[in-house]
């Protein structure tokens, strides 16, 4: 049977371990699935001054050249409650056009192959510091929304995003 594997992945920038990924994020087919729903969420303590950034990226590996692209993710609202600061990112409405073709196009490639492909859809979100340094550990959650009818997944804690342990690449000061 001809098809295409394409395998979920949350991609922090950190080390280490975090909760296991909800059901709905594991189940997320990034072919047939409507980008302009999928939601990243930040969150962390609104008196640090953190820069969020993140990116989507899908792959198709076992095609001449390797079919990569990469999406950054845009930050659309926000809200501030009891002294925490949820930041909410999304494709940008050309970008959401962007994936949409390259859904087409991957979807006519795997029509036309005759093996399998194999594939991957990523999510990248880091933090970086902006001004000084705090004086108190910094709290960092992740959530991933996919769409359909289910809640956020939690992907990603850590107790202290910019600590030296926590292994996020651009955690110092952030470059202009």
């Amino acid at each position: 049977m001809r098809g295409l594997m394409l395998l979920p992945i949350l991609l922090l920038a950190a080390c280490g371990s975090g909760p296991s990924v909800d059901h709905a994020v594991d189940a997320f087919d990034p072919l047939t699935a409507d980008p302009a729903a999928l939601q990243v969420i930040t969150e962390h303590p609104a008196a640090a001054s953190l820069r969020r950034f993140g990116t989507v990226t899908l792959t198709v590996e076992n095609t001449q050249p390797v079919l990569t692209q990469v999406f950054p993710l845009v930050a659309h609202s926000e809200q501030k409650v009891d002294g925490t600061l949820r930041q909410f990112f999304a494709l940008a409405p050309a970008d959401v056009s962007r994936f949409r073709a390259l859904q087409g196009d991957i979807t006519v490639l795997k029509s036309r192959s005759s093996q399998n492909l194999k594939g991957s859809f990523a999510v990248e979100v880091g933090a970086c510091r902006v001004g000084p340094p705090p004086e108190v550990p910094v709290p960092f959650r992740v959530w991933v929304q996919v769409p359909g009818p289910t809640q956020p997944a939690l992907v990603f804690e850590s107790p202290d995003i910019l600590a030296p342990s926590a292994k996020v690449p651009g955690r110092e000061t952030c470059k202009t």
